[in-house]
């Protein structure tokens, strides 16, 4: 019987670093349990000389820390208002967040405030004119792709239908790009070849015909125990059934 050797050649594949993320460590039990688990995202960062850790809880709120002077702050808005925040991004050396509403704030370093970057209240699910207000969830989400700054906006409602074989929550996406000159909000219909993954540590855009099994055009999430795709140009979410990256890049969007 012949034998044939096969050999995986390293050399053959290339390496595409697709983000740089951070996760807290609580080795020596110095910090709640609860309030531990509750960090749903980390970003470090070095600003204006010091380096910072922001963390955003699952209550939404945006702690910063000062390593250096081992000081903990909540994030306000230069009123002294607190917002209900759905995701952070470091966007061009700076940290952005996107409330529930729509509205984008950079982190003033030397003030420890946020400042209104955005038009306020991005209205997103547009149906026939009309605001889709049966949805019961919804989250936005912030991805840089080619130099620019989106927000993914994603509803889900409670109803539940039968396709492909499993029963489904509805979700509908849309996405935004923000014109930084003129301050108002672009809607996205078609992103190309282009795909955007929301994972739990960080939202990246990917060429989909570098990656098999990606479709272009679609935004990849995880809901329901399962990768999920939604096609931005027939408006619908299938499940995502040959998927790269792993599902464990993923939690649920509702969280």
């Amino acid at each position: 019987m012949e034998t044939i050797n096969k050999v995986l050649n390293l050399m053959n594949f290339r390496v595409v670093e697709l983000f740089e993320l951070y996760t807290p460590s609580n080795l020596k039990g110095e910090i709640d349990f609860h309030y531990f688990c509750s960090i749903r995202k980390v970003i470090f960062s070095s600003i204006e000389g010091h380096c910072m850790v922001f963390a955003l809880y699952s209550g939404k709120a945006v702690i910063v820390s000062n390593i250096e002077e081992n000081t903990y702050t909540m994030l306000e808005d230069d009123g002294g208002e607190t917002h209900c925040f759905d995701d952070m991004i470091l966007y061009k050396g700076q940290l952005y967040v996107v409330d529930k509403m729509g509205t984008i704030f950079w982190f003033h370093a030397l003030s420890f405030k946020l400042v209104q970057f955005s038009p306020k209240n991005l209205y997103c699910c547009e149906e026939n004119g009309h605001i889709r207000v049966n949805a019961c969830e919804n989250k936005k989400k912030l991805v840089e792709y080619d130099g620019s700054l989106y927000v993914v906006d994603l509803y889900i409602n409670d109803e539940r239908y039968y396709k492909w074989g499993y029963y489904l929550k509805d979700v509908f996406v849309e996405v935004y790009k923000l014109d930084q000159e003129w301050g108002k909000w672009l809607k996205v219909k078609d992103l190309g070849d282009v795909s955007f993954v929301l994972s739990k540590d960080s939202n990246f855009a990917l060429l989909a015909q570098d990656y098999y099994g990606f479709e272009g055009n679609c935004i990849y999430f995880y809901f329901d125990h399962k990768a999920s795709c939604f096609n931005l140009k027939n408006l619908e979410t299938k499940v995502a059934d040959i998927f790269w990256p792993c599902p464990t890049l993923f939690h649920p969007v509702t969280n």
